[in-house]
Order: C-alpha cells, then sequence, then structure tokens
C-alpha cells in the first residue's frame, strides 16, 4: 500500500491561476516533467489529464486563466531536484492543494513525508497572495 500526501493552501480572496503559476516560475519551479506540460481543466469531475509541448505553456496558461470559476484546474510541477508533484486549483480558486508525487522527499529513516521541504518552498511564494490557513496530510 502506498502512502499519499497533500498540502493544502487556504487563501482570503481569489487567486488567479498564472499569476500563481507566474510567481512558482520566477521561484525555480518548472512545468515541464518527462518532456512536456502535464495539465488538466476539469469540468465533470472525471480529471482527464492532458499533455502539451513546454513551448505550450503560455497556451495552457491562458486557458487556465480564462477557465470558469466552477472548474478545477491542476498542473504537474518539479519543485527542485527532480522532486515534485500536482498543484489543484480548486473551484473559485480560493484554495490551492498540492500532492508531493514526483520523487517525494521523505524524512530521514522514514516513511513520512518531508513537509518542512516542500513548505519552506511554497509558503514564501504563496503567502503574498493572501494566504491564511496551510493543512498538510499523509495517509
Amino acid at each position: 500500500m502506498s502512502r499519499a500526501a497533500e498540502i493544502d493552501f487556504t487563501f482570503f480572496s481569489t487567486i488567479q491561476t498564472h499569476v500563481a503559476l507566474d510567481a512558482l516560475a520566477a521561484n525555480g519551479v518548472s512545468f515541464e516533467f518527462e518532456g512536456r506540460v502535464t495539465y488538466v481543466i476539469d469540468v465533470d469531475g472525471m480529471f482527464d489529464w492532458a499533455h502539451a509541448a513546454p513551448g505550450d505553456l503560455q497556451r495552457v496558461k491562458e486557458s487556465a486563466a480564462h477557465a470558469a470559476p466552477t472548474t478545477t484546474f491542476g498542473i504537474t510541477a518539479i519543485l527542485g531536484e527532480r522532486t515534485g508533484g500536482d498543484f489543484l486549483f480548486h473551484p473559485q480558486r480560493d484554495t490551492v492543494s498540492f500532492m508531493p508525487e514526483v520523487n517525494r522527499r521523505l524524512l530521514p529513516d522514514s516513511t513520512f513525508c518531508d513537509f518542512g521541504w516542500y513548505l519552506h518552498r511554497l509558503v514564501p511564494v504563496f503567502e503574498p497572495f493572501g494566504l491564511t490557513k496551510v493543512e498538510t496530510a499523509e495517509y
């Protein structure tokens, strides 16, 4: 049985996906994994992930920016050292979840996620957007 981990970021008000993605990129986050951009704009709860060429990232960001506020937008990201996961920008865009699924960092000599490693990289990016709450879970 594999473990799942999640970090939920809650904001005072709506954040714009393309602005948040630009801030992540400015802080070293890459949206290219295994030679492609992997994303979803979910309208029906089926989460049919799609792939795009790295050169199409701007088009993906624009599509997310223009998506209805009732959709969920997701994108795979690499935070550094081939470690990353999936961001989900939930409907209404006041909550973002990050699931560390790509070469997950673990605490030394443990099977538990090293949430500190991820929080150190993500909280400073999200705090200027009105971050009000951070929750972590592993199950």
